[in-house]
C-alpha cells in the first residue's frame, strides 16, 4: 500500500514539474497549452535591473484534441526591482540554430508587442512553431534584453517542451 502510493504521489510530482498545463475545451474543441513562467534568473552582465525578476512564459491553442499549435505566443514580464521602465524595445534569442531578434525588425513570420510596463508584461511575442521549438529543444538559450543577457539551461525550459507535440521534444 505504502509502495502504491509513493509511486502515485511520484507521479503527481512529476506531472506537477513538467510546468504546463494542457486543457482541451470540447465545447470550443480547442486545446489550450500553458508553461509556468520560468524565471530568468540573474543576468550575465547586469546592468541596473537591480532586484527585478524576469519571466518568460509561453502558451498556445489549436483546433481539436492533442493538436499541433501552429504558433506560440510567448510573454516576458517583470516583477520587483526599480519600478523605472527599463529599455526592453529589443529583444533576442540566441540558440545553437542561429539569433532571432525581436524589435525593429522581427524573424520572419513573427510579431512582437512591447509594452512599456514598469511592473508585469512587457513583451509578447508571436512565433511560428519551427522558432518556438528551436527556444525550446536548443542545447543552449541565451536571451539579450534590455542591455542584459541571460542563459537558460535546457533543464529550465523543460515546462517549453512540454508544449512541443510528442515527436519534437
Amino acid at each position: 500500500m505504502r509502495t502504491l502510493l509513493a509511486t502515485l504521489l511520484l507521479g503527481l510530482s512529476a506531472c506537477a514539474s513538467s510546468g504546463t498545463g494542457i486543457r482541451y475545451d470540447a465545447e470550443r474543441g480547442q486545446t489550450y497549452y500553458e508553461s509556468r513562467a520560468i524565471s530568468l534568473g540573474d543576468p550575465v552582465g547586469a546592468s541596473g535591473l537591480g532586484s527585478a525578476r524576469i519571466t518568460l512564459q509561453a502558451e498556445a491553442q489549436c483546433e481539436g484534441q492533442a493538436c499541433a499549435p501552429r504558433r506560440y505566443d510567448v510573454s516576458l514580464s517583470k516583477s520587483g526591482g526599480s519600478s523605472a521602465a527599463a529599455d526592453y524595445s529589443s529583444i533576442s534569442f540566441e540558440t545553437d540554430q542561429g539569433t532571432v531578434s525581436f524589435g525593429g525588425q522581427n524573424a520572419p513570420g513573427s510579431s512582437a508587442q512591447f509594452f512599456d510596463a514598469q511592473q508585469g508584461e512587457f513583451a509578447r511575442l508571436s512565433v511560428p512553431a519551427e522558432i518556438f521549438r528551436s527556444f525550446a529543444t536548443a542545447s543552449t538559450l541565451t536571451i539579450r534584453l534590455g542591455g542584459n543577457t541571460y542563459q537558460i539551461g535546457h533543464a529550465r525550459r523543460a515546462g517549453l517542451r512540454s508544449l512541443l507535440p510528442e515527436g519534437q521534444r
